[in-house]
């Protein structure tokens, strides 16, 4: 299952391929590499080697959105750090949602990895109208 961080609420989540990069190397260390694949959808792919397999990271070219291909843990790790890089004061939701748009959680400032589960909301239960953008999904 992908995930995908994003606000629903504004386009841009203030991200930079550098900024991404650079946070990136600071949270994985060596772990993490920069794949230096890109296309129109991406503008910088990170893969991380971490336990139980490596996972991808990538920002979107338009910065609206990050992906992540990991399991359920290394997304929720992945979407809790991404909200640390935002600041505080950002003035609209940022959400973790599965690749169909079928659920998210709220990623308040602040959160962490194990909270996520406790913050998932499955859209068809709670009467949520089709979140489905239309957008290119960049990891194959």
């Amino acid at each position: 299952m992908h995930h995908i961080v994003l606000s629903p609420d504004v386009t841009s989540l203030g991200l930079t391929p550098d900024s991404l990069t650079a946070a990136g190397r600071d949270r994985w260390g060596s772990q993490m590499f920069v794949t230096g694949r890109t296309s129109p959808e991406v503008s910088v792919e990170l893969e991380v080697a971490g336990p139980p397999h490596r996972f991808m990271i990538c920002l979107s070219a338009r910065g609206d959105s990050v992906f992540t291909d990991g399991t359920w843990e290394q997304s929720a790790v992945v979407a809790a750090w991404l909200r640390s890089l935002i600041p505080a004061s950002f003035p609209y939701r940022v959400w973790l949602v599965d690749e169909s748009f079928s659920g998210h959680a709220l990623l308040p400032a602040g959160v962490h990895a194990d909270q996520l589960a406790d913050l998932w909301v499955e859209h068809a239960k709670e009467g949520y109208p089709s979140l489905r953008r239309e957008t290119t999904h960049p990891i194959h």
